[in-house]
C-alpha cells in the first residue's frame, strides 16, 4: 500500500507493519531513494490515505467481525492510534482500496462485499454510498492536490 504527501514523499507499507518513506520529488538530491524505514505495530490494514487538511497522518480502516475502527498513523511518530470505533461496518469485510477526494473524507472499497463506503475523519462517521462489483484485489489512488469534489 502507499500514498504520497504534499512534500513529495511516497509512504509505503506492508499491511501497516513494515514501512518506508521514498523521495519522489524530481530533481531532488535524494530522488528515488528510501529516506526512512521501520516497523510499526498496532494495526493491520490493507491501504491508507493522506489528506492534507487532516494533519501529518495517514488514515485507514481496521475492520473485523466485531467492530470497525478509524485509525491514523503519524508521519512523524510512526505510531498507529485508534481515532474512533465505528461499530460494525460491512461485517467482516476488509477495505483494500482507499482513496480521498476531499479534505475531510475518504472512501473504501470492500474486498468481498462489493460496497463503496465513505469515512468522514472530521465527524468520525461512515456511510455506504454505493454497491459495486466484488473484488478481492483492488487499490485506490488519487492526485494529492486534487480536491474538487
Amino acid at each position: 500500500m502507499g500514498d504520497v504527501d504534499t512534500s513529495g514523499r511516497l509512504w509505503l507499507s506492508v499491511s501497516g507493519g513494515r514501512w518506508a518513506q521514498v523521495d519522489v520529488v524530481p530533481g531532488s538530491s535524494t530522488f528515488g531513494r528510501v529516506i526512512q524505514s521501520g516497523t510499526s505495530t498496532g494495526a493491520s490494514v490493507l491501504d491508507w490515505v493522506y489528506m492534507p487538511a487532516q494533519g501529518n497522518y495517514l488514515w485507514s480502516i481496521v475492520n473485523n467481525a466485531q467492530s470497525t475502527a478509524l485509525v491514523s498513523w503519524g508521519l512523524d511518530t510512526h505510531v498507529w492510534r485508534t481515532v474512533r470505533t465505528l461499530g460494525s461496518v460491512a461485517g467482516s469485510n476488509s477495505f483494500g482500496g482507499l482513496f480521498t477526494v476531499s479534505n475531510n473524507s475518504f472512501y473504501g472499497i470492500e474486498n468481498t462485499g462489493a460496497g463503496l463506503w465513505r469515512f468522514n475523519v472530521a465527524t468520525g462517521t461512515s456511510s455506504k454510498v454505493a454497491n459495486g462489483i466484488q473484488s478481492s484485489l483492488n487499490d485506490g489512488a488519487r492526485c494529492v492536490n486534487a480536491f474538487s469534489l
